[in-house]
Order: structure tokens, then C-alpha cells, then sequence
């Protein structure tokens, strides 16, 4: 402590600053002492008392003497507090929300910073049950003899030497702890690893918190804690020292710690409006993975998500999205799942040989200080809009797979053991990755049969996407070449980085868009012709599967930051429908709407072009002067006036479309040209009226 601080009068000089300090003309502190009749702490922020006057510096004592600064504090709290409310005997909890030594995990694991007051951030991967410790213990002679301190220790013992048999003075030993007249803390301790580092290494900081602190955050949370480092000998080695958090405040932070600017939310706003801004997202998804666009669509969608749905009877339906990637070896299952761990923030890649229950959802283990502590598995640690991915997932133990089955359809992680009950909150997608049991995936087999998993556990994921290594020269000759020279994007497509791409999910979040009457009758439509077709029980179509298209749907219009979903959103998450299950030889119905009408004129339009294609100005007339009067009328009502892109949505919608489309080229960028791949053949799912 600083030399021109007198410890006497520190705790004056505290109260001095707590009752002058003005903020917005009103004395801050005064206020938050007022509102302790209903409260047991007050939280203190330190960044204040850079504005003490004092000789004393009290902002350094802080962080110089934390323990000395925090005892004073609460001191000159209690004084201020007793003259408002003499009556009350209130004990109250100080927090003190931040420090200047804002430092990493690494660091709060060496010597530079013991005894000073530190900031960490951290997830809480494992805690304690609430255990009692005393600040001061009373104890009582049962011999009524005088109670004295030994030492500095502070507790009073019967120290009383008196006769035995053997007519020798021996020590009492009667004292008893007098529970009523000693001061008993309610503790927890915290194990914290970094936020910044999903890997499997070991480093975690243990963490002490008593009285109201134990109840502000629970494992999984990402927090911001700010407290005094100790070292203390090991347990098993006394020449070894480790630290631990004496904790003074802490606070939950968001899910994404990424800073959304005014800035940023002007451009976010603006997106849904640009053009092709969809296809960006998609190709923002592992860019440097050639094609795979529906794989990446669907990944798109997991990381968005859509919000749960709560229904009439309280029950909610999850919002999360599952994806299992099987297929062949050498088809990029593992490199999607490894782009996002590498570039996305909360993601956490599993291999299946060292996955366990605890390492996935959760499990009892013993603490450094030998207490049981609830260890969080990564479902837990990456919830609320981080990623699990699970590599080689058919050769789970099967053991692990049954522990998954409720925690992937509920979110919720549960454990029930002597001295724990616990439910935890783990609502965490999964991508599952793997190659077929037998290591080529066999056509003639359906997904279960080539994966050995049950189906009704593969009913949990949303898609299974079947990924073959398919001899062909035209692939392999692209393949060659992304390898060779990197995957190359046109300006009009190209992806977004990954810093904008992780912020722009966590923008999106606010928006919970709801299903109209409109889009659920949509959605039934399909979902009836899904459960007509003959290999509908093949392959375990189910009422799941009208979920999963509620859940894309919503994704989609949270995508546009809508307030409502919409047809086009719906119609959407249908075509991807539709191409993950015409790998399965499973079609949907195409519904009748605009967006499905002036999409089909449009092939058929441009089948009937020469290789140069059209521009899509000159697309928009030919469709709207197409066919029969009536047919041109609708066409009309359908795309509207305006062949503007940027300012028709609709328009906008069908060339977005036009463009996923694997029948139709873009030949220019600007003025934007489209033509039919003449390779594909005449194939038109629209006939025009004669």
C-alpha cells in the first residue's frame, strides 16, 4: 500500500468519497445505501475512485492491497448504512465489478499478479455444491472455564489445564463452537477455463465465491470476474503452489462477445435488401470447399437457428438445428465441421474415440481441493448459439449415443446422483460427421442400416446429408483446381469474412419471427405429400420432419430480419427439403406459388435462348409477356412492375433462385445475364399455353 496512506484513516477517507461522490448531479453511492433495505449487496465500480480527491489514492490501494481496500470498504459501507437504519443488523455483500489488470487464464496461473486485483474472462466448466466456511469462530468451554486466542488465529479456544488421574495437568478440550455467536459463509467454488481456447487442454482456474455471488452464474455461463489471486501450497506437494480467485464480483456476459457497433447495425439492417445477399451468407460457409451449396445452406441455418417455439399448453419446441454429414471417406465431412471450430466463435470439434457423457453433456469428477465438482461437457459450455461437432460419430460408444437422446430433443442436461440433482440448460446444436460402418456407403442400404444407429435416434437430427466421392472428370477437374489455386468468387458473390459473418448471427438474434396462417397451410401441404410417398416409412419420415420445416422456415425469415415468415421463407427451406431427400429418392410436391411459377417460365424461357442467355431485365419482360393472357396477368400480379432487383423483392427472390438453380449460368456479372446449361438437356417442369 501506498506510503502516504494511513490505514486508520483509509476507511474515512472510503466513507469521505462515498458520501460526496455525485453522478448525473445526484451522490451515487448514497442512493445505491438506500436501496440495501431491500438488497444484500452493493456493487462498487472501481473505475470511481479515479475521481477521489483525497490524499489518499484510493484507486491504487485498490489494486494494491485489494483485501485491506475491500475490508475498509465495507466498513465505511456498514457505518453509512447503521446511521440511516440504526435498527437494522443487516450484513452486507460488497462487489466490485471490474480492475485495471485485465489479464488472461495463462496469466492468472503464474506468479506476476498474486495479491493484486485482477479481471478474467472464462466459461465455468465445473462448480461445487454451496459448502458452509467460517469468517470467525466462537467456541465455548462445556467446563465453563475462559475462553482465550491463541496467536493471531482467529478463533477462541479453551486452552484450561487441569488435573488427571495420573494427577498431571492436561489441556482441557472441552470448547464447543457456538454456532449463534460465530460468523458462517455460505461458498462455492468455480473451476474457469478460458473463453478464448476450446481445446482439451487442462489449464482452469479455480475460483472461490461466497454469500450472494454463489448464485449469480452456474456452469456453461461465460462469465467476467474480478477478485484478488492467492497461492496456495498443494495438497499433495508443499513445494508446489497453485492460485486461486478469492472472487469480489462477478457478472454473466453475452453468449458472442463480439461488438455490434452503431455502424455495424446500419449495414445489418441494409443487408436483406442487397442483392444475392442469401448466396453470400451460403458461400460464407467453408468457402474454401468447392460446391456442397445445400450442405452449406443447412449449416447457414444451424448457426442462425430459429427461435423455440412455446406452445398453448407451456411446452416449448426447440429452435436448434441437428445436421449429420455421412458418406464416403475423402468427401470434406471432417474439413466442414473443422472450418467452423477454426473460425467461429463457441465451436467445439469432438473426436468419437475420446468422446464420454461428461465430455459431451455432463459428470461428477473431484476438484483440485478433493470436493465433488459437476463437470460441464461441451453441449453445455456452447449453448445458446455455439456448435458441437461430433467426428466419426457412428463409432460413438453406444453407451454415450443413448445419453444423447433426450439432451438433443430437450436442451436440457441432466444428472441424478447421491449429494447432486442437477438440470442444466444445453441447448447446443450438433453436427454429426462420419463415414459409413463399413467404409463405403452402400446404395442399396437405407441410412440406419449404413451408419449401424438406431432410427430413432437419427430422427433427432433436421438433415442427414449423403456425401459420395463420385468418379467424374468435370468435378474432379474443378476439384483439381481449387486444390491447386484456391476456391475464386465474383465480386456479386462474394462470401462475407468471418468477424462480419459471427457478428451478423448474434444481430439476428433479437428477431423472433412467427409463422402465419399462410406459411403453416404451405408447410402442411408438403408435409402430407412427404408422408404419401412410398418410402415415406422406409426412411422414418415422421411428424419431426414437419418441425424441422417450421424450424428452417423461421431461420430463414430471422435470416431477413422479418417480424412474420413468409411464403418465399417457407418455400425456401422446401427446396432444401427437397435436395437433401432426393438423395434418398424421395421427392416434394413443388407448391404453386408465385416464386415456383415465374421460376419455372423462367427455365422454360431460357431454354428457348441462345448460349448468350438474358439479361435479367429482359428475363423480367419475357416472363411477364409470356403465355396466355390470363398466365401474363398473373405473371404481373405476381412480380409486380419493377425490374430493378435491388427494389422488387419478389424479382429479387425468383433470380436467387434462378440462380442456385444447377440449369442456369451466370455468363455476366453486370449487367447481370443468366443461361440455361444446355448440357442438362430440355427439362421444363412448365409447359406454356399454346
Amino acid at each position: 500500500m501506498s506510503e502516504t496512506i494511513s490505514r486508520l484513516s483509509l476507511v474515512d477517507d472510503i466513507q469521505n468519497f462515498l458520501t460526496s461522490f455525485k453522478q448525473d448531479k445526484e451522490i451515487k453511492y448514497l442512493q445505491k445505501i438506500d436501496r440495501l433495505i431491500e438488497s444484500d449487496y452493493i456493487e462498487i465500480n472501481s473505475r470511481d475512485f479515479l475521481h477521489d480527491t483525497s490524499e489518499a489514492s484510493l484507486y491504487d490501494v485498490l489494486h494494491e492491497s485489494p483485501d485491506e481496500f475491500k475490508t475498509n470498504l465495507k466498513k465505511a459501507i456498514q457505518r453509512i448504512y447503521a446511521e440511516k437504519y440504526p435498527q437494522s443488523k443487516k450484513e452486507i455483500e460488497v462487489l466490485i465489478d471490474e480492475s485495471e489488470n485485465k489479464i488472461s487464464l495463462l496469466q492468472a496461473l503464474g506468479s506476476k499478479y498474486v495479491g493484486k486485483l485482477v479481471e478474467i474472462k472464462g466459461v465455468i466448466i465445473s462448480y461445487s455444491k454451496i459448502y458452509n466456511q467460517y469468517e470467525s469462530l466462537t467456541h465455548i468451554c462445556q467446563n465453563n472455564h475462559e475462553t482465550i486466542t491463541p496467536g493471531n488465529v482467529n478463533i477462541k479456544k479453551c486452552l484450561h489445564t487441569i488435573p488427571n488421574a495420573s494427577f498431571k495437568r492436561t489441556v482441557c478440550n472441552s470448547d464447543i463452537i457456538d454456532v449463534k455467536q460465530s460468523n458462517l459463509v455460505r461458498h462455492r467454488t468455480l473451476y474457469i477455463k478460458s473463453d478464448e481456447d476450446f481445446s482439451n487442454h487442462n489449464d482452469e482456474l479455480k475460483a472461490d465465491v461466497q454469500g450472494e455471488l454463489t448464485e449469480i452464474a452456474t456452469i456453461g455461463d461465460r462469465v467476467r470476474i474480478v477478485g484478488v489471486l492467492k497461492s496456495y501450497p498443494s495438497n499433495k506437494d508443499k513445494s508446489e503452489f497453485n492460485n486461486t480467485l478469492e472472487v469480489f464480483g462477478i457478472k454473466k456476459l453475452d453468449d458472442v462477445d463480439l461488438r455490434i457497433n452503431v455502424d455495424d447495425e446500419e449495414s445489418f439492417h441494409q443487408y436483406p435488401s442487397e442483392s444475392d445477399f442469401y448466396n453470400r451468407l451460403v458461400n460464407s460457409i467453408a468457402p474454401s470447399v468447392l460446391g456442397l451449396q445445400p450442405i452449406k445452406e443447412a449449416l447457414l441455418l444451424q448457426r442462425v437457428s430459429s427461435p423455440d417455439i412455446l406452445k398453448k399448453d407451456g411446452t416449448r419446441t426447440r429452435g436448434w438445428i441437428h445436421i449429420g454429414l455421412f458418406g464416403d471417406p475423402g468427401t470434406a465431412k471432417t474439413k466442414l465441421g473443422e472450418w467452423q471450430q477454426e473460425n467461429l466463435p463457441r465451436t467445439h470439434l469432438i473426436m468419437s474415440k475420446g468422446a464420454t457423457h461428461t465430455g459431451l453433456i455432463m459428470g461428477l469428477e473431484q476438484g483440485a481441493d478433493g470436493r465433488k465438482v459437476l463437470k460441464a461437457g461441451a453441449l453445455i459450455t456452447c449453448r445458446n448459439g455455439g456448435l458441437v461437432c461430433i467426428d466419426e460419430f457412428p463409432r460413438l460408444d453406444p453407451e454415450v449415443i443413448d445419453g444423447l437422446y433426450t439432451t438433443a430433443e430437450s436442451g436440457l442436461a441432466s444428472i441424478s446422483k447421491t449429494g447432486h440433482q442437477d438440470k442444466i440448460l444445453a441447448n447446443t446444436p450438433i453436427l454429426a460427421t462420419g463415414n459409413a460402418r463399413s467404409g463405403k456407403w452402400v446404395d442399396q442400404f437405407n441410412v440406419p442400416d449404413n451408419l449401424g444407429i438406431e432410427e430413432t435416434f437419427l430422427q433427432r437430427f433436421d438433415f442427414i446429408f449423403v456425401l459420395k466421392d463420385n468418379y467424374d472428370s468435370d468435378s474432379d477437374n474443378k476439384l483439381a483446381d481449387v486444390i491447386l489455386n484456391d476456391m475464386e468468387y465474383s465480386e456479386y458473390s462474394k462470401p462475407f469474412s468471418t468477424n462480419v459473418l459471427a457478428k451478423y448471427f448474434k444481430f439476428i438474434q433479437q428477431f423472433r419471427p412467427e409463422l402465419t396462417k399462410e406459411v403453416n397451410e404451405h408447410l402442411k401441404k408438403t408435409w402430407l405429400e412427404l408422408r404419401k410417398h412410398p418410402q415415406a416409412q422406409t426412411n422414418g419420415i415422421s411428424p419431426r420432419h414437419l418441425n424441422t420445416l417450421i424450424r428452417t422456415t423461421l431461420a430463414i425469415a430471422r435470416i431477413y430480419q422479418r417480424r412474420y415468415a413468409t411464403i418465399e421463407d417457407a418455400t425456401k427451406a422446401i427446396d432444401l427439403f427437397r435436395k437433401m431427400f432426393s438423395q434418398q429418392n424421395i421427392s416434394i410436391a413443388q407448391a404453386d406459388t408465385y416464386l415456383t411459377r415465374s421460376y419455372n417460365k423462367a427455365i422454360a424461357i431460357l431454354q428457348q435462348e441462345s448460349i448468350e442467355g438474358l439479361t435479367a431485365q429482359d428475363l423480367f419482360d419475357k416472363i411477364t409477356q409470356y403465355g396466355t393472357e390470363t398466365e401474363q396477368e398473373q405473371a404481373r400480379v405476381d412480380l409486380g412492375s419493377s425490374k430493378d432487383i435491388r427494389d422488387n423483392r419478389k424479382w429479387r427472390e425468383v433470380i436467387e433462385q434462378l440462380k442456385r438453380s444447377p440449369l442456369i449460368n451466370i455468363s455476366k456479372e453486370k449487367p447481370l445475364t443468366l443461361n440455361y446449361d444446355k448440357s442438362k438437356g430440355f427439362i421444363s417442369n412448365y409447359l406454356p399455353s399454346k
